[in-house]
């Protein structure tokens, strides 16, 4: 569809400031997954007042769906998705920062305010410019949660009778402006392991009777951490072991411990294998210090994958406006957006907020980024629904 870039560019700059008090506004009020209900009361309200957007039912407490039909409904539908939940994280900035967090122990402070404010951009700017194709807007909760949101969201049927659908994030590690692509696997899929072990507890004079689980899951860490040897460095994968705790540092030897930790991966086989050597690894040690485990293996989230399909338009839609493209390093992070890929062809954006070597990352007390990227990233996305 042809549309004028400089005055589609020139409504980005426009709704700028609206962006930015519904950032900030949603950073002073920051919600944790599934309990969203002002973030959700304060979507609709925008959403309303937008001529052709129609918010529809969901059979969730928060999360919203809304959808402007295209001029050409019958060429198709496509969804533009956003996450919108906080995290339980103490923010660390002044009392005198105008927006800060005003709920103790929460923050946005991963930006999904700004993915908010910059999926609400996109249905400003396409109420405006409007497509051909319809156009379905969804603002999924508890994408920080576990179990995460996306399921249940989809299980409403917001991606009923779409084409494709479309996510993003706002990038802290990469430089501000820069929009990110990468075809394939963009993000990684994740596997929870724990690993219990049980001994036999005898009073701390006399180790040499005991069976201590402590002993035998610091040797099973250790071979863990060996593993590396076992996936060629071709074939990215992380694993972190995140948890140890045996005993309660009584005058006994315990009689049973705990390993936690995560298998982050881009290629499902990588993920087989590891769980087949942990496993392997934590019964035969255990069984040669007379101990037994057992090893619990939990799927947290899908690969997210980028169609290749799609790649063209992405780097095509950062490229009419002028603005930086980056071939972003696939993530061994996860984002409950694989789960949008099962049927549908889908694509993950990112768009750089960096700036300066010593830029805060997400998850951390510190974040925050500067509200310009909100326009550029709002005209990318909407354009999307229209190239």
């Amino acid at each position: 569809m042809d549309y004028d870039k400089n005055a589609f560019l020139k409504y980005a700059d426009e709704i700028a400031p609206r962006l930015t008090e519904i950032r900030r506004d949603l950073h002073r009020h920051p919600e944790l997954g599934f309990e969203e209900v002002r973030t959700t009361a304060r979507i609709k309200e925008e959403l309303a007042k937008l001529p052709g957007v129609e918010v529809k039912p969901i059979a969730m407490k928060t999360g919203v769906m809304a959808e402007l039909k295209g001029t050409k409904p019958e060429s198709g539908t496509i969804a533009l998705r956003c996450d919108i939940d906080a995290l339980p994280i103490c923010e660390d900035k002044p009392a005198s920062h105008t927006y800060k967090s005003e709920v103790p122990g929460k923050m946005h402070a991963c930006g999904h305010d700004g993915h908010v404010a910059t999926n609400l951009g996109a249905a400003m700017m396409l109420s405006k410019f409007r497509p051909e194709k319809n156009v379905r807007f969804l603002f999924q909760p508890a994408e920080e949660t576990t179990p995460d949101g996306a399921p249940e969201f989809l299980a409403c049927g917001v991606l009923d009778g779409v084409d494709e659908a479309w996510g993003f994030h706002l990038n802290a590690t990469s430089d501000f402006g820069n929009v990110g692509w990468y075809d394939g696997t963009v993000m990684a899929g994740g596997t929870r392991f724990e690993i219990f072990v049980k001994g036999k507890s005898v009073h701390g004079s006399y180790p040499e009777a005991a069976v201590n689980p402590a002993v035998i899951l610091a040797r099973v860490a250790v071979e863990i951490d060996g593993l590396k040897s076992l996936v060629r460095a071709t074939r990215p994968y992380s694993l972190t072991l995140l948890k140890l705790q045996a005993g309660t540092e009584t005058v006994a030897t315990p009689h049973e411990g705990l390993l936690a930790g995560r298998i982050g991966y881009h290629e499902k086989e990588v993920d087989v294998l590891l769980r087949e050597k942990i496993k392997a690894y934590a019964e035969a040690t255990a069984e040669i210090f007379g101990g037994k485990a057992e090893v619990k293996f939990t799927d947290l989230l899908p690969l997210t994958y980028n169609d290749p399909r799609l790649g063209d338009r992405a780097r095509a839609s950062g490229r009419k406006f002028g603005f930086p493209l980056e071939q972003i390093f696939p993530s061994m992070g996860s984002d409950d957006f694989g789960y949008y890929g099962k049927d549908i062809p889908t694509y993950y954006l990112t768009f750089g907020i960096r700036k300066g070597a010593d830029f805060p990352i997400a998850h951390t007390p510190t974040f925050d980024f500067d509200e310009a990227i909100l326009p550029r990233a709002a005209a990318v996305f909407a354009s999307l629904a229209l190239d």
